[in-house]
C-alpha cells in the first residue's frame, strides 16, 4: 500500500501551549541522550536559552498585511497573532515541524506494535508519504490507523490530517485513479506482474499546475 497524507491544519491551529510542551519534550530528551559531563551541561544550557526565546517569539507575533491600493493610498496593517504560528515567518516551518515530531514517533511505534509493517514513512513539513506492506486488507487498515493517530496528536485538535491510500494485490484489477498517488513532484504508480507487486515513478507536474492556475 502507498499512502499520502496532507496536514490541512497546522501553522495557525497549533496552540502556543502545545508547541511549548512538545519542543521542550525534545530538548529534555536531548539532555538525557548526552553523556554526563560537558556535553550534557551544554544541552541543558541550550534548553535554558531556546525555551524563553521560543515563548517570547510565540507571544509577540505581529503579522503584516498590505491592503489593496498603491502609493499613498496603500494601507499597511499589523495584527497581533495570539495563536498558532504566522505564515511566512522564516521560523514557522522548523517550529511546526519539530512540534509534530514527538507525537508522530509515538503513533508510528504504536502502529508497528499493532502489526503495521511500515517500509517507509517520510514527511516534508505538512505532506506525508508512506509505504506499508501487509496481507489482504491490512494496508487500508494500517492507513486508517496512522491517520487516526495523527489526528489525535493533541486533544485540542491542533493537527488535522486527511489522507489517500492505494492498495495493490494479485486479484484486484485497478483503475487509473486507484493505482497512482501524487506526492510533490512525483507520481507513483502501483501494479502487478508475474513476479509480484511493481512500483514505478513518473513526474507529477505540481509546480506547473500551480503556475497555470495562478497566472
Amino acid at each position: 500500500m502507498l499512502a499520502s497524507w496532507d496536514i490541512s491544519a497546522m501553522y495557525p491551529s497549533l496552540k502556543i501551549e502545545y508547541i511549548v510542551r512538545e519542543v521542550d519534550t525534545l530538548l529534555v530528551e536531548r539532555i538525557g541522550q548526552k553523556p554526563s559531563g560537558a556535553m550534557r551541561d551544554a544541552a541543558k544550557r541550550l534548553r535554558k536559552v531556546v525555551m524563553p526565546l521560543l515563548i517570547f517569539m510565540l507571544q509577540h507575533q505581529f503579522v503584516y498585511v498590505r491592503a489593496a491600493g498603491v502609493g499613498v493610498a496603500e494601507k499597511k496593517n499589523f495584527y497581533w497573532q495570539k495563536d498558532g504560528i504566522g505564515m511566512g515567518s522564516s521560523a514557522s516551518g522548523p517550529i511546526a515541524d519539530i512540534t509534530v515530531i514527538v507525537g508522530e514517533r509515538v503513533v508510528l511505534k504504536k502502529s508497528e506494535r499493532e502489526g503495521c509493517n511500515l517500509k517507509m514513512y517520510k514527511r516534508y513539513i505538512d505532506d506525508i508519504f508512506a509505504i506499508v506492506e501487509g496481507g489482504t486488507g491490512k494496508g487500508k487498515e494500517a492507513e486508517k490507523r496512522i491517520e487516526r493517530g495523527l489526528n489525535e496528536l493533541d486533544a485540542g485538535g491542533n493537527v488535522k490530517v486527511e489522507g489517500k491510500a492505494i492498495v495493490t494485490n494479485r486479484t484486484k484489477k485497478m483503475g487509473e485513479d486507484e493505482k497512482r498517488i501524487e506526492f510533490w513532484d512525483i507520481d507513483t504508480v502501483l501494479g502487478w506482474s508475474g513476479v509480484g507487486a511493481t512500483m514505478s515513478t513518473e513526474i507529477w507536474r505540481l509546480s506547473l499546475i500551480f503556475l497555470l492556475v495562478f497566472q
